[in-house]
């Protein structure tokens, strides 16, 4: 909560920068989590194929 009371009284260069932060940081983790679902995903059928 106090969090909240921080940014709310912060600049608003200062609360943009970590909106934008956030949004990149969630999509890193997006890409992050597709790229492993793809490897994960290709390592399955690379072992069928092999089969």
């Amino acid at each position: 909560m106090s969090t909240d009371i921080r940014l709310a009284a912060a600049p608003v260069s200062t609360k943009a920068f970590v909106t934008t932060w956030a949004i990149l940081m969630g999509i890193r983790i997006s890409l992050g989590i597709a790229i492993v679902g793809l490897v994960v995903w290709f390592w399955e059928v690379e072992s069928e194929l092999v089969r």
